[in-house]
C-alpha cells in the first residue's frame, strides 16, 4: 500500500509540470515502468480483490485509488506527448 501511495504522490507531482524536459519524461517513464509495466499495480488489484479480510468499502476505495493512478499516468503521458 505504501508503494502505491508513493506512486500516486509521484504521479500527482508530475501532472503539474509545465513544458517537457528529458528529465521529466524519464521520471514519468520510471513511474510508468514501476507501476504498470512491471505488473505491480495489476498484482495489487488482484491482492485487494482476493483478500477476504478487506471490507467491501475499503476494497472500493483501494480499487478507485489504483484506477486513479492509472488515469494520472495516462494523463501525464498524453501531456508529455503534446508538449513535444
Amino acid at each position: 500500500m505504501k508503494v502505491v501511495m508513493l506512486a500516486v504522490v509521484v504521479a500527482i507531482s508530475l501532472t503539474g509540470c509545465c513544458g517537457t524536459s528529458s528529465r521529466e519524461a524519464a521520471f514519468h517513464d520510471g513511474v510508468k515502468q514501476y507501476t504498470l509495466a512491471s505488473g505491480m499495480l495489476d498484482e495489487y488489484e488482484k491482492y485487494v480483490e482476493a483478500d477476504p479480510v478487506i471490507k467491501p468499502e475499503t476494497k472500493k476505495i483501494r480499487k478507485d485509488t489504483a484506477k486513479g493512478l492509472r488515469a494520472l499516468i495516462a494523463q501525464e503521458e498524453a501531456s508529455l506527448k503534446k508538449d513535444k
